[in-house]
């Protein structure tokens, strides 16, 4: 699939823009540990895995990138209800900027999501990733 070469560079961006989000989330007070400390992994996660794909575009660093993908698709999902669940009671005692942080979470959550279905291999051309298929003995 031809959208896939782009999910290395989705990668690259999300990130650094998981953290942000998770910074502007709890500027003020800090949740617990657990809470943030899941979202800093997430973007390191995805970071890291764009910086080896970049590096070799193998099938197996393809897939580390869509492992990451999917994994801050999960903790962003999490992130989105920390607020409805009574995890911070008022927007205004743990965040500076409540609805710059709200933007932040769910255009990572979209882009993580987005990047994500854009990182899974299909039965077209192998690009990044992808293994081409075996060739069949004529008989």
């Amino acid at each position: 699939m031809v959208w896939r070469s782009f999910s290395i560079p989705v990668a690259g961006l999300l990130g650094p823009m998981i953290i942000l989000a998770t910074v502007l989330r709890n500027w003020h007070g800090w949740a617990a540990a657990p809470f943030w400390l899941d979202d800093i992994a997430a973007g390191l996660f995805v970071f890291c895995a764009a910086i080896f794909a970049y590096r070799d575009q193998g099938s197996i660093r393809g897939r580390l990138v869509t492992g990451a993908l999917g994994a801050s698709v999960a903790v962003l999902w999490a992130s989105l209800f920390e607020v409805p669940m009574g995890l911070h009671p008022k927007p205004d005692e743990w965040s500076a900027f409540p609805s710059v942080a709200l933007f932040a979470t769910v255009a990572a959550f979209i882009t993580s999501l987005v990047g994500f279905a854009i990182s899974l291999p299909s039965k077209r051309p192998p690009v990044l990733g992808t293994r081409p298929e075996k060739k069949k003995a004529r008989r």
